[in-house]
């Protein structure tokens, strides 16, 4: 048989030995025959495996570009990635990325003579970005023995948006104040709130609920009704 090996090739050899040695009773030999494999030889291209680190970041309205580099797996006597020739480069899903979601990281673009080398791909997360909201404004009526408290978008604030992006604060137009006493500063509570907008896949409200000390409730006394 015969077969011509390529520079792709890797031959894997095993050598068995035989040992003879003196019985010392001076009649006959003693033979010990070691099974195969005894001692073995790999000719041919090691493999190298070149794995891209995986990647998160959160979403900041900009493109992903490259990688965070890789890691060599393979690289025999003690040698480095500085044995191998071309250059690093990335592709995938990932380049050019902006919105949040999961991504490919594809290495490539290096060579060798003394390996085979292949990829393994890594993954890049885009987070989404958190959002903060709060109250604003002031938020007033005159005492009616009640709690309830009326708002509009003009209480409400939202705070991250990245300059560019559609995203807006879903709210509801009331809440309720802290009791029903009449005072100034009074904590207003507002609940049921969400995001909305072509990019608000991108974003996280940190929270459905907000507070501030935006409220006033004037007392009956100081009401200006002269009856006549």
């Amino acid at each position: 048989v015969r077969y011509a090996p390529t520079n792709r090739d890797q031959i894997r050899l095993s050598v068995a030995r035989t040992v003879r040695r003196p019985n010392y009773d001076l009649i006959s030999p003693y033979r010990q025959e070691e099974s195969p494999a005894d001692e073995a030889w790999t000719i041919g291209k090691p493999v190298l495996t070149v794995s891209a680190l995986d990647s998160t970041k959160a979403y900041d309205g900009t493109s992903f570009t490259g990688g965070h580099g890789v890691i060599y797996s393979g690289l025999v006597n003690g040698e480095t990635s500085a044995v191998l020739s071309g250059v690093l480069t990335f592709a995938g899903t990932s380049q050019g990325a902006v919105r949040a979601g999961r991504y490919t990281i594809v290495p490539s673009g290096l060579s060798s003579d003394n390996y085979s080398i292949s990829y393994s791909e890594g993954q890049l997360e885009i987070t989404t970005r958190t959002l903060a909201a709060s109250l604003g404004g002031i938020v007033e009526k005159n005492y009616d023995g009640t709690a309830e408290a009326s708002l509009s978008a003009l209480n409400f604030l939202l705070e991250g948006v990245v300059s560019g992006d559609r995203v807006q604060l879903t709210h509801p137009a009331s809440g309720k104040y802290a009791d029903a006493l009449a005072g100034s500063g009074k904590d207003v509570t507002a609940e049921g709130l969400g995001l909305t907008g072509p990019d608000a896949a991108n974003y996280t409200l940190a929270g459905t609920s907000v507070s501030g000390p935006v409220g006033g409730i004037n007392p009956l006394d100081d009401l200006a009704v002269v009856l006549r």
